[in-house]
């Protein structure tokens, strides 16, 4: 089956449809790992304030992320409920992480063109397993489902077009990936050596980024953004206004609870200025 063919191609070579961002050998998934568990006690679990916990450590973040911040689970139901119908269309997730919105909306539209963007080469792996799940479980006959494009690379705050879109992409989703693309973690900027951001560059980075996701789609394309507010970030108000800003139209919140959030908006079909 493809998936079968994908997970060999992205387990053990270069080629095909995975783009592929080279380590060195000390910054390899394997290593990283291997250094974070045995330096860290387990009693950072106990402990809900970070930095605690194993949070490089790919299986353990798909192992507690639930747990750890329940309203996520949520979040990605009113986030999928959100959506416009995908089937057929092209959709980009960006900071993909370990596939649990790309296989939640698989579940939903299995026959969506799916572009999974994340620099974690392990977690994409991940992900992948998890989208031959939800293709196993949907009602569309598996050999429907398009094969998945997964592209390893780390993303900036740049006013740029996301890659692999082409022609442009028909739906953006970013489940907890904008700040995290915006001011990576400490943890997150050293596994995969990037650069970590000021409080006085975040709402630029906001804006440059929004403007890139615009630029990523095709005239009427959809973005939608789910998260929850942290210091030193915008709200959800926010958020929207820095959406609009970017030249984004039919902006609103989709869900909210607490302090998450589930916002939606749309590229205007008459040209943008790039």
């Amino acid at each position: 089956m493809a998936w079968r063919a994908g997970l060999a191609a992205l387990a053990g070579s270069t080629s095909g449809w995975l783009s592929r961002r080279r380590q060195p050998q000390h910054e390899s998934r394997g290593a990283t790992n291997v250094m974070v568990c045995s330096t860290g006690s387990w009693t950072s679990n106990l402990l809900f304030v970070p930095p605690s916990g194993f949070w490089a450590d790919d299986d353990w973040y798909d192992l507690q992320m639930a747990r750890r911040l329940p309203l996520c689970q949520d979040c990605l139901r009113e986030f999928v409920y959100a959506l416009p119908p995908l089937s057929g269309k092209r959709v980009v997730d960006v900071g993909a992480g370990t596939g649990r919105s790309a296989a939640a909306v698989a579940a939903a539209y299995p026959r969506a063109h799916l572009t999974l963007i994340d620099p974690d080469e392990g977690r994409l792996r991940t992900a992948l397993v998890k989208l031959k799940r939800s293709w196993e479980s949907s009602t569309a006959p598996l050999q429907e489902a398009p094969e998945p494009t997964l592209i390893a690379a780390a993303l900036g705050s740049q006013q740029t077009p996301l890659p692999g879109c082409g022609g442009g992409y028909d739906c953006v989703l970013a489940l907890q990936a904008v700040r995290h693309i915006v001011a990576p973690p400490a943890h997150y900027a050293r596994k995969h050596g990037l650069a970590v951001t000021g409080p006085a560059q975040i709402r630029e980075g906001y804006a440059k980024l929004f403007k890139g996701l615009l630029l990523s789609l095709v005239p009427g394309g959809h973005v939608f953004l789910g998260d929850h507010v942290v210091h030193g970030h915008p709200g959800v108000y926010e958020h929207c206004r820095l959406l609009e800003e970017a030249g984004f139209v039919d902006i609103d919140i989709a869900w909210r609870q607490n302090d998450w959030f589930v916002i939606g908006a749309r590229r205007p079909v008459s040209p943008v200025q790039g």
